[in-house]
This record gives structure tokens, sequence and C-alpha cells, in this order.
């Protein structure tokens, strides 16, 4: 072999090479954990907390860019939000060059002992980043979190041991995009402030993100740059999540525990056909105007085939309707359904468009005394018993803030307490609300009816019956009250009524020897054929008579005329009752009574246009 090829230098250069590694080595570990642990690097790589800040407990590498990092947190912010995320234990393998242009680029991590928080909405007080130059990029390449304990969006967050694969670049005040992102979790639960919302909670989702501006990106853009599919199973013990699809109806609440099983489909923030949800158990709860509806039922959820509407459809198989204030049971049936659907399959707007349809089959009243406190007051009448059924139905639309609807009462042998009196009946009502304004407090009552037969009247457990009739109808009316998600105060009625009844017999057991009265008053409490109209109103323990006229008998020889307001049944106005050729005026106030037997008619006319323009006077004041 020729003596140039046993030359040493190759070796010589082979060991200065390694050599040189080897010192390269040295230096960088050198270096590099000292930069990683020592005030200088800490405070290099802080120049801008306000916009990304890194802290760790400790920290070690021997190989270029790979980093062992311990109880790890980043912290950043933007004009609408705040971040933060903490890892026990992380692993990174980091592209060193691309740091010397504020480019933190992970080709590969992982970490375990995960927390997310995520503030939308800073405290108060907070001061927004200043606008400076161009910000950290940060790239995450193969990154795997193991162990992720908390996510927390604001008030809500979910705990337990989750995992996420994925990838993501953003810019800090600058561009974001997530690409294909894998996020799972078992046996965790789902946290809204200091309640569990939902537990044994199984989570399988994959999200996308298009890019977007951090700092400029609103909650609703991000929620519209989303794709994703999402599987979830829990055992909830609330349905606040709905309240956003409920949020046009205050008086609409959703909730009770069950089951909840989540199948969505989210293309670019809209809801595919092919999501669903139901929800099921045995304490479904509705709460509807200051009533709470609860018993075994379900919630589905679908989205409209040609991807129109969101349909939330709850319905309770068997339930009883309480009282809010103080628990009483006014109802108890099967089979009420209320039905909520949304014109807008877009997430970020789930309150657009919105209208509900609740029908409550004839459902049974178990105490007719609990309903009392719906019967208005100025009529002094107190429910004490007789079997009753009530069903309803209404539809309602947040676009126009208005609806429609009807309920249907009908009693059999309901009984109340009249004063002294006692009266019995078969009881059939017909409220038509042809339109309803829940937000002004106002339903519309025309068309309304009111029917009784088999009336039967007595005191002290003396009934007598008759085959007696009445009916009630109110051409034009409105009731007005609050409606808000806790009604309350006195209902006003007010409108226009008539009335036809059998006869004035009723009348005796309630009339008969409270006031004197002229002999041939008698005969007004038998006429037959007896209508009546009058304008009306009660509101609390006043009622108001406006242009009330009676007439009945042959040739409607009965003819009563009454301007009246009636303050917990003390009687103010003016009254002609007249009987043939017969006339007698009255005026009333309080106990005191003024007859007037000769020119009645005339006398009447006056006092009653006065005491109508006297009245009005007071009112407005």
């Amino acid at each position: 072999m020729p003596e140039t090829f046993r030359s040493p230098r190759p070796r010589r250069w082979l060991r200065a090479a390694v050599l040189a590694l080897v010192l390269l080595e040295l230096v960088y570990v050198a270096g590099a954990n000292a930069f990683l642990n020592g005030g200088w690097g800490r405070a290099r790589l802080n120049r801008e907390p306000e916009k990304l800040a890194m802290s760790w407990r400790g920290a070690w590498t021997l190989l270029p860019g790979l980093v062992h990092v311990r109880e790890l947190a980043l912290a950043g912010g933007a004009r609408r939000a705040r971040w933060r995320t903490e890892m026990e234990t992380a692993r990174l393998f980091i592209w060193l060059p691309a740091l010397a242009g504020r480019h933190l680029r992970l080709l590969s991590g992982a970490a375990r002992g995960v927390v997310v928080e995520i503030d939308t909405a800073p405290p108060p007080g907070t001061p927004p980043p200043e606008r400076r130059k161009r910000g950290w990029r940060i790239t995450l390449g193969g990154l795997r979190l193991a162990e992720v304990a908390r996510v927390r969006i604001n008030e809500h967050a979910l705990e337990g041991d989750g995992t996420v694969r994925g990838t993501a670049a953003f810019e800090v005040r600058g561009p974001m995009r997530l690409d294909l992102t894998k996020i799972s979790f078992r046996e965790s639960r789902l946290v809204t402030g200091d309640a569990t919302a939902a537990d044994s909670l199984t989570l399988d989702a994959t999200l996308e993100l298009d890019e977007v501006t951090i700092g400029e990106v609103t909650v609703a853009d991000l929620l519209a740059s989303t794709s994703a599919d999402v599987e979830l199973v829990a055992e909830a013990s609330s349905l606040g999540f709905l309240a956003d699809y409920l949020g046009r109806f205050p008086w609409i609440e959703l909730g009770g525990s069950g089951r909840l099983e989540l199948d969505l489909e989210v293309a670019r923030g809209w809801l595919a056909p092919a999501s669903r949800m139901r929800f099921a158990g045995p304490a479904v709860g509705a709460s509807f105007l200051g009533l709470d509806a609860s018993g075994a039922g379900r919630v589905d959820g679908s989205i409209a085939a040609d991807g129109s509407h969101v349909r939330l459809a709850a319905t309770l198989d068997a339930f009883e309707v309480r009282r809010r204030e103080d628990a009483a049971t006014l109802l108890a049936g099967e089979a009420l359904s209320l039905v909520v659907t949304n014109d807008s399959t877009a997430i970020d707007r789930p309150a657009a468009g919105v209208a509900v349809a609740m029908t409550l089959p004839p459902a049974r009243v178990p105490d007719l005394g609990a309903l009392s406190p719906y019967v208005p007051e100025s009529l002094g009448v107190a429910l004490t018993g007789g079997a009753a059924e009530i069903s309803a139905e209404l539809a309602y639309s947040a676009a126009d803030q208005s609806g429609e609807g009807w309920l249907r009462f009908t009693g059999r042998g309901v009984t109340a307490d009249f004063e002294d009196a006692t009266l019995a009946a078969d009881v059939a009502l017909e409220a038509r609300f042809p339109q309803v304004r829940l937000e002004a407090g106002t339903l519309a009552l025309d068309g309304s009816t009111l029917r009784v037969d088999g009336v039967e009247t007595g005191t002290a457990g003396r009934m007598g019956k008759s085959p007696w009739w009445g009916s009630v109808t109110i051409p034009a009316g409105t009731l007005s009250r609050s409606f808000a998600a806790e009604p309350g105060g006195p209902a006003r009625i007010a409108g226009t009524l008539e009335a036809q009844m059998l006869d004035t017999s009723p009348l005796t057991a309630i009339i008969q020897d409270r006031v004197p009265r002229l002999s041939w008053f008698d005969r007004l409490l038998t006429v037959e054929n007896v209508e009546l109209r009058s304008a009306f109103r009660l509101f609390g323990p006043d009622v108001r008579l406006r242009g009330l006229e009676i007439r009945g008998g042959a040739k409607d020889r009965l003819e009563i005329l009454a301007e009246l307001d009636l303050h917990r049944k003390r009687p103010d106005g003016v009254l002609l009752a007249a009987w043939g050729p017969l006339t007698a005026a009255v005026a009333l106030d309080g106990t005191q009574r003024d007859w007037k037997l000769t020119r009645s008619r005339r006398w009447y006319a006056e006092q009653a246009a006065s005491y109508r323009a006297r009245a009005e006077a007071e009112s407005e004041r």
C-alpha cells in the first residue's frame, strides 16, 4: 500500500471534529443550562410579560433543542382575552435558530399535569397590552398533552383526566391557526362556577380553527371559525348550557338531572344536520312564568334535514306543576311538551330567531283551593273543592315578542265561598289569547268565555240544586301583569263583557236580608232570560263597572243601569232599577244610600254623567 494512504491526518481531523463537537456540546450544556436556570435568561424571555410571560421551577438540556422543564407556566393577553397554561413536566424539542427571530418553534413536545385557563372578559382594571412591535410567534408541532387536569374558559371548567394531540401556530397579538387536534377526556366533570353541571363525563373531539387574529377576535369570531366533531356522554345535573338558546325567554328555564348524550358536527361555526342531543332522567324540570314542572322526561335536540333550524323538544311523561313561592301543587298530568326552535344553526348566534311552543294536555287539579290566588281578588271568591282539569297551548316568537294561545278549565262540582254564601256549579272556562306580549306584560282576552251550569246555592251547609246556568263572553279585553322570570303583583283585567243567564235566582242567596229594599224588588230576583253588558276593570280588591246594563223578562221588563266602583265590596256609584213602569234610583257611597223614587231616570242620567266625569278626573291624578 502506498505511503500516502497511511497518513494519520484524516484521523487527526476526525479526532479534532469529535473533540470540537464535544467542546461545543459542553459549551451548549453549560451555556444553555445557565441560560435556562439563571436570572438573565428568564429576563430575556420575559421582556414583554403583558404579551407573553414564562416561568418555570427548573429546566435542563443535554442535546441542542431538547429541553426538559418542571412546573412550566405560560401566560399572555390581548385586548379581549387573557390566557394561562401550567404544566407539571414538559419535554420540548425546539428549533433553536428560530429563537433569534422571536419565533418559538416546537418540532415536537409532550407534557403532563396540564392546566389551561382562558378569560375572554379580563377582570375590571386589567390594562390591555400596549400596541408595540410584532410579538412572539409560536408554532406547536406534534404536541401531546397528557394528564390534562383542567381546562377553564370563563366560569366553565372541564376537570378530570384528558389528553390533547395536535398542531397549532399563533403570534402574540397576531394570527392564530389550530390544525386538526384531538381531545379526549375520561371520568371527568364539567363545573360552572362552584357547581358541578356534569359528572362521569366522557369526551372525544376533533377540532380545527381557521386563521384568526389574536387581540381583535371575539368569542363569536372564534366560534364562527371553528370546525369540530364532538361526542360526549355524561351524567348531567344541569341544563345550563342551553341557557343561550333560551336567552330571549327569561321566563323559561330547563333543568333536571339525567344522562346526557351529545353528538355534534360543526363546520366553520354551523351545526350540521347529523348533530344530535338527548337528555333523559327521572327528574327533568321546566319552569314557566313562575311555575315549576318536574317529572320523568327527556329533552331531544336535532337539526332540520335541510339545516334550516335547531329544534329542542322537552317532554315530561309524568309531571307535577307547583307554584314557585310556596311549592303548592297545582296540576298533575302526562305528556307536557315544550318545543324551542331557532332558525339559525350558527353556534355564535344561539338566540337568533327563537320561538317556543308549549302544549299542556288535560291535567288534573289535585286541590282547587290552590288555584284561589289566580282568581281576581276583587271577585271575593275563594275556591274550596271539586274536580277539575286544565289544558293549554302557547306559541311565542322572540322575533316580534308576541304570540297566541289558549287555556281551558273544566270543573265539575266546583265549590266556592262568597262572603257567607256557598256556591257550587259545573264550570267551563275558555280563555283565548289572540295576542300575547309577555315582555310588555299583556295578554289579549278577546273571545274568552265562561259558563256555569247546575248552580247550587246555600249557607251553613244547606244547598239547593237548580238547573240554573249562566255564561260570560269578553268581546274585547286585556290582562296586564308582570311576566318576568319571577312574576308578581296583582293582575289588571279590563275590557267589555256580555253575559246571559237563565234567571236572577242565584242572587237571592247573596242579597236576601242584607239591605232594605222596596217590595217590588223581590220580583227582580226571579226574572228569566237575563242579559248583561258592561265595560269593566278588575284590579286588586277593586271592581269598576261602566255603562252597566242588565235587561230581562218578558219584553225586557227588567232594566238595571249602573255606574259602579267597588273597593273591597264597598260600593260607590249610582244605580237605576226598573220593573216595567216602576223605577227607583239610588246613589251609593259605602254604607250610605240616597234613594230617588220620583223622576228617577232623569236624576240617574244626571248623576251618572257627573259620577263618570268625577271618577275619570280622580283616576288621572
